[in-house]
């Protein structure tokens, strides 16, 4: 769910935000800089800082255009030099002239190193997707300018829109330290705080501000800090207050609707984004939280009056047509996919959620097909809906037209891994095996750097016996991607299975569960270590939390017997032995069951 703490779904004319860094090679300017660029700077390292500013544009002085007319044929002052490279950087912005931009920059910084000119040329090698030059820049133009609040303001923007929140806090918290009567940097580093879920500290750092100058921006950022604590109550007054003074301060209104949405009071978050919406154009995401909350009150028809007048467009039907469902409001959600349907035959999209209602709401198989049917090959949904076909074939017993379905989009989107996996499952269930390895061994020759299509291999060679062949295979898993759990699993279970290399074993299966904490397999994995390794008590500790998670699996059950059994726990092993006997299906495995009962 989107939060106003991270960017307000408020409404398109927000009076009280501030700009910011976008991504890389955004159009939106963090800061606006000014025309004047005529003072020069004689200072050693001003000179210095030029210097190097001088040499992040790559190819500046190297790569000009040839079409480039270079002031220094036209002898103009230095005041006059600035202003027309000043004007070209500005073309270059505008024409995305990447070389024309890099050579402006190059020779204002010559003429004028002026903090004004290193955000200017900060903020067009942002624009131009260069965030490594645009730090760079930024920190040697702190360095000459220590006490600049736009450029700190700037470098703590690039970082946050990377998400290095701590290096963002660095720089507020480094020049706060330098100018501690600064309110201005308060306020950005006390939101910078709360973005990074730091809500106690940027709390206690509002509190160091003057009563006289908290003025009402400074006060909402004092609510959301105690919202973000969960102390609700504090935070609705502190809002409510703001509201009275101001009945149109958008952040006040999203921040108490998002707040009694978090205390689930559904009635008090609809009137609160119902009034938002009243403020100016609702944003998209505004309208799917009034949709979504009117249906978790039962207002049905007031949900689908919100989506009908909402904005006609794919990516607002999509997510909306979706909290119906979600909402079990089957009925309303088919008869109003089915309008929109209408009303838009281009939408094919909604022709998946349209399936997804049909199999999920009403279990009409058919229905769910031929909605299906109705996505054609150059929809972007084709292969989504493909795969969900496939998906019905085999859980209706047609197995074989599953097959043969994965087989034709195989041919058809040959680069889809997808449909590969599908087959050499589907031939795994067909009793075929071995067929279904090959598949998987081609898959892997053509994706060898796909875990997915790895761990799929592994996984058959492991029912076919070939537990060499499946742990080497898990094994290339692990080498590209270390924390890929299930394969750290499978690896440990086995070694531990095969009671062999129980220290590497028991380190590859510790790191699993902390990857998977809830996986009630792979703390049976640890479970079995620790058994392997002869401590039942940790042994048992670990099968017990795994039964908790997966009770369904005749193996844990057995696990759960076998420690029962070490422990002297014999009515426990006894009743374990039974559950496992009961799921198993295999002759062989329930003729071990019963021998292990027998010795009881």
């Amino acid at each position: 769910m989107t939060s106003p703490r991270t960017g307000s779904y408020a409404t398109t004319n927000c009076r009280h935000g501030r700009d910011s860094f976008a991504a890389p090679g955004s159009d939106r300017l963090p800061m606006t800089t000014p025309h004047t660029l005529r003072r020069r700077c004689t200072s050693r390292r001003a000179t210095t800082l030029a210097m190097l500013c001088a040499v992040l544009c790559l190819a500046a002085c190297q790569v000009r255009s040839n079409n480039t007319m270079h002031v220094t044929d036209w002898d103009l002052s230095p005041e006059a030099s600035a202003t027309y490279h000043y004007l070209l950087l500005q073309d270059a912005k505008r024409s995305q002239n990447a070389t024309m931009g890099r050579y402006a920059i190059d020779e204002l910084l010559t003429i004028d190193p002026s903090p004004e000119v290193i955000a200017e040329a900060a903020d067009f090698l942002w624009k131009s997707g260069n965030s490594v030059d645009t730090r760079t820049i930024l920190q040697l133009g702190i360095e000459e300018y220590p006490d600049n609040i736009d450029l700190q303001l700037m470098l703590a923007q690039v970082f946050l829109a990377e998400r290095q929140y701590d290096e963002a806090l660095k720089t507020l918290e480094g020049y706060l330290a330098q100018n501690p009567e600064d309110i201005e940097i308060r306020r950005q580093l006390a939101d910078l705080m709360m973005r990074s879920g730091r809500n106690l500290e940027a709390l206690n750092l509002l509190a160091t501000i003057p009563e006289n100058k908290m003025d009402p921006e400074l006060v909402y950022l004092e609510a959301r800090s105690l919202g973000g604590l969960k102390r609700y109550g504090e935070a609705i007054a502190m809002l409510e207050d703001l509201i009275e003074q101001d009945p149109e301060f958008l952040e006040a209104w999203a921040e108490l609707a998002y707040i009694h949405e978090e205390m689930e009071n559904y009635e008090a978050a609809e009137r609160a984004y119902a009034k938002l919406s009243t403020l100016g154009d609702p944003s998209r995401d505004l309208l799917l939280r009034l949709v979504e909350m009117n249906l978790k009150l039962g207002r049905v028809e007031r949900a689908v009056k919100y989506v009908t007048e909402g904005p006609e467009q794919l990516t607002f039907y999509l997510p909306a047509t979706t909290h119906f469902v979600e909402a079990g409001q089957y009925e309303a959600a088919r008869r109003l996919v089915r309008d929109l349907l209408r009303q838009h035959p281009e939408m094919e999209e909604l022709y998946f959620t349209l399936a997804l209602i049909e199999y999920e709401g009403f279990k009409d198989t058919e229905a769910t097909a031929t909605a299906l049917r109705s996505i054609e090959e150059d929809n972007r949904f084709y292969e989504r809906a493909q795969r969900f076909r496939i998906h019905l074939l085999n859980e209706s017993g047609d197995k074989q037209g599953a097959l043969e379905l994965a087989r034709e989009m195989r041919d058809e989107m040959p680069e889809a891994v997808d449909f590969r996996l599908m087959e050499s499952r589907l031939l795994e269930s067909l009793g075929r095996l071995e067929e279904g390895i090959e598949v998987a061994r081609q898959a892997a020759e053509k994706w060898p750097r796909n875990t997915e299509v790895l761990f799929n291999l592994g996984s058959l060679l492991d029912t076919a016996g070939a537990k060499d062949e499946a742990i080497e295979a898990m094994e290339r898993i692990i080498e590209l991607d270390p924390d890929h759990a299930d394969a750290l699993n499978y690896i440990g279970y086995t070694l531990a299975d095969q009671n062999r290399e129980l220290e590497r074993a028991f380190e590859l299966v510790a790191k699993a569960v902390s990857l998977k904490p809830d996986n009630g397999y792979i703390v049976d994995s640890l479970a079995w270590v620790y058994y392997r390794m002869g401590n039942y008590e940790k042994a048992w500790e670990l099968i017990q939390e795994a039964i908790g998670l997966t009770n369904e699996d005749p193996i844990l059950w057995e696990h759960y017997g076998d420690i029962a059994r070490e422990l002297g726990k014999l009515d426990e092993a006894r009743n374990a032995y039974q559950t496992s006997l009961d799921k198993l299906e295999k002759e062989s495995d329930k003729k071990r069951l019963r021998d292990k009962l027998e010795t009881l």
